[in-house]
């Protein structure tokens, strides 16, 4: 079969994009969970008995950031960045990512960069 009707992608492709993967430091902290209760002995107050628990855990978290590429063709590079969730200090404030285009010489292109923030409160 004659395939004349499929015309070869000839604009700008990504080739190669850094960073793919990014762990960051490990930072552990401790986390303390707990429950208590207390009973009064006598009903107009007093003497109470109470008791309860506490653990002590230590937590691990890092920063992330993934790449990934987009598009068929490849076109674009979706870059998630996540921040230490256990350190909770954000995310990376000086942050490089890099792509390697492929494009036919002397042919304009046009790159453009969206970035998009989501915030969850506690």
């Amino acid at each position: 079969g004659d395939d004349d009707d499929e015309e070869e992608y000839t604009g700008p492709l990504i080739r190669k994009f850094y960073p793919e993967l990014v762990r960051g430091h490990i930072s552990s902290a401790a986390e303390t969970y707990g429950l208590g209760f207390e009973v009064p002995l006598l009903p107009m107050g007093g003497a109470a008995i109470s008791a309860g628990y506490k653990i002590t855990s230590p937590r691990e978290g890092l920063h992330l950031i993934h790449g990934r590429l987009m598009g068929s063709p490849e076109t674009r590079v979706r870059w998630t960045m996540n921040e230490n969730e256990v350190t909770k200090g954000g995310i990376y404030e000086q942050p490089m990512f890099a792509v390697i285009v492929r494009h036919v010489q002397d042919q304009s292109f046009t790159m453009a960069l969206k970035l998009k923030a989501t915030t969850y409160g506690k």
